[in-house]
């Protein structure tokens, strides 16, 4: 297994940062043979002006299997004070059929909601790692696009929302990152009515250097390991 090392900062439409993200992900020793187990966790402080200010711990665990894409295991998201929490469940029926259950609660209510689980399904969230998750689900080469569902967990309510997203690789572009300048694959996504895209760039392991959403805000890698050992 390898591990990855790096802090996030998030900016609001006018160029405000509203977070410090310090993440850890931890790779199967070749991530293309879909062997192992995928894993994210991550601190984030969310400070004014986002809505909601608060310091935050963020849990994935994808699992692979060979020939396959890895798949959604477990994602937990908590707050330090305890007073906001959700998470995701993974269960199947008599049938065989997945479901996903989204659970979260705020200020001591609960709510939960069930969604039926299906190969095209993908969680969303406001930290870049949520796409990092995709790239590595996804598996599209340059050129190739793919409409999935996305199941977004709002970040100030934290209430799921299903929408349909198309998701393209638009080949590798060269820009400057903390490691100076590297070839990064550039990933275009959005509603699948909608005519603006957002945009990310991420390396081979799937690692997201440079986030532009469409409606202005972003996210930018401020520190990373050297190595990838």
């Amino acid at each position: 297994m390898r591990k990855r090392k790096g802090i996030y900062q998030a900016f609001d439409a006018a160029g405000n940062v509203i977070s410090d993200e310090r993440w850890q992900i931890t790779l199967p020793d070749d991530p293309a043979s879909g062997d192992g187990v995928w894993q994210i966790e991550s601190e984030v402080t969310r400070i004014a002006p986002f809505s909601h200010p608060r310091i935050e711990s963020l849990a994935a665990q994808l699992l692979g299997a060979r020939a396959d894409p890895p798949d959604w295991q477990t994602l937990s998201i908590h707050t330090r004070d305890g007073s906001v929490e959700a998470g995701v469940r993974f269960e199947s029926d008599s049938a065989g059929r997945r479901y996903a259950r989204f659970c979260w609660r705020r200020n001591r209510q609960n709510w939960q909601r069930k969604y039926v689980w299906k190969t095209d399904c993908e969680i969303g969230y406001n930290s870049p790692l949520s796409g990092t998750a995709i790239v590595w689900r996804s598996k599209l080469r340059s050129g190739e696009s793919r409409i999935i569902t996305m199941i977004t967990i709002d970040a100030a309510t934290l209430e799921p929302q299903p929408a349909r997203q198309i998701w393209s690789h638009r080949g590798f572009e060269t820009r400057d990152t903390p490691l100076g300048r590297l070839c990064l694959a550039r990933y275009e996504f959005g509603p699948v009515e909608a005519p603006t895209r957002s945009r990310l760039w991420c390396d081979e392991d799937g690692v997201i250097y440079d986030y532009a959403a469409a409606d202005g805000s972003s996210f930018r890698l401020a520190a990373i390991n050297a190595t990838r050992a």
